[in-house]
């Protein structure tokens, strides 16, 4: 069956595109080196993970596998859409059983990513009448509240 998943044990993943606007990458020195925007963070990344994983199945491994994403810079569509993959093992996420992301790490070996938290907060009100304002409900106030709760916490690995 050719819609049939092989397990992948290691995942070699990164992004593809770059802070807009884009800017098209050049090759130089007789096509060693990459430059242009995106050359060091991801399209560097891009192209060692895709020599190793060659290198892998020209050794005979078949249980690495490539994950390239687009959308991080903007909208993180390539990993939602990555998250919605019929290729999934569960609800806890892809078959495997390691994952190396392609990000500049100033060259050091780092054991997770920063990744993002978003939310949508909603405050509902009551309009009234300024002479009646007990008859109302503020939105504003409450959302003042959690905003201020929301800045003063402590996340992990920075502000």
């Amino acid at each position: 069956n050719s819609h049939e998943q092989k397990q992948v044990d290691v995942i070699l993943c990164s992004h593809f595109d770059t802070v807009p606007p884009y800017i098209a990458p050049r090759f130089g020195e007789q096509q060693q080196k990459l430059f242009g925007r995106g050359s060091n963070d991801a399209k560097g990344q891009v192209a060692s993970f895709m020599l190793a994983a060659l290198s892998q199945k020209n050794a005979g491994r078949s249980d690495v596998g490539l994950l390239f994403v687009c959308g991080e810079e903007v909208d993180h569509a390539g990993m939602i859409a990555a998250n919605r993959s019929p290729t999934k093992k569960d609800a806890e996420g892809f078959a495997f059983k390691y994952v190396v992301i392609g990000e500049p790490t100033e060259s050091k070996l780092v054991s997770r990513q920063k990744g993002m938290l978003k939310l949508r907060l909603e405050s509902i009100g009551v309009a009234a009448h300024s002479g009646y304002p007990h008859l109302g409900r503020d939105a504003v106030r409450p959302m003042l509240r959690a905003l201020n709760d929301i800045d003063a916490q402590t996340w992990p690995g920075g502000t």
